[in-house]
């Protein structure tokens, strides 16, 4: 039997900038363009560079993958989460209701 590897590794703070960077593009973006703009920035970067943005792992939902680990930020900043960069993300982020 053979273990499975994992090739990338999530790095928090680069997942809390590409949140920052499409909140600042797309004002009002909900948690789901959040994750669909990252999902296809990571597409898009690991066809050109060979690895993803911040190393995220993406989970099948209804609606389509979603990054695990950013999933986890934007919850934590909600209150009904946590993350590595939960103190981080609250001094940068706003959820609206």
């Amino acid at each position: 039997m053979t273990a499975k590897r994992k090739f990338f590794r999530f790095d928090p703070e680069k997942a809390l900038q590409a949140i920052l960077f499409v909140a600042r593009m797309l004002p009002g973006a909900t948690f789901h363009q959040i994750s669909k703009i990252i999902y296809f920035a990571d597409k898009a970067h690991l066809q050109k560079y060979g690895r993803l943005i911040c190393g995220d792992t993406y989970v099948a939902m209804k609606h389509g993958p979603v990054p695990s680990g950013i999933y986890d930020i934007l919850k934590s900043v909600r209150g009904d989460g946590s993350s590595e960069c939960t103190e981080q993300a609250l001094e940068a982020l706003e959820v609206q209701n």
